[in-house]
């Protein structure tokens, strides 16, 4: 898989060698995310509550890249970290249930980073 590093402010931010993704990642994420896309293909912010099933993939994303977020570099506990869509779901729905989508992310930095495309 391609080495992911984005280049903002001059700075090159730290880069991230996808992991493989989990093997019940499927069962737990993109069957039912994709499921509820069938119906839903273009989600509002209201109809995707409820509809999170990337959280059943922070463990694993914790645990793939070490505690370490994509985005400041810094250790992060369970308790400070996030799932990120990388690509923002509301501007790609598809990627929304897509491991390689994901990055472990401190919430606070998530909850900044919103719907942008640049970190």
């Amino acid at each position: 898989m391609d080495i992911l590093c984005r280049i903002i402010w001059g700075v090159a931010l730290i880069p991230i060698t996808p992991v493989v993704e989990p093997a019940d990642f499927d069962r737990k994420v993109r069957v039912p995310g994709t499921a509820f896309l069938v119906t839903t293909p273009n989600p509002s912010s209201s109809q995707w509550r409820g509809r999170d099933f990337w959280r059943s993939a922070l463990e694993d994303l914790i645990s793939a890249y070490r505690g370490v977020c994509a985005y400041c570099a810094s250790w992060t506990s369970r308790h400070e970290s996030s799932t990120d869509h990388y690509v923002p779901k509301s501007v790609a729905p598809a990627q929304a249930y897509e491991w390689n989508n994901f990055r472990l992310c401190r919430r606070r930095l998530n909850n900044r980073k919103d719907s942008h495309s640049d970190v």
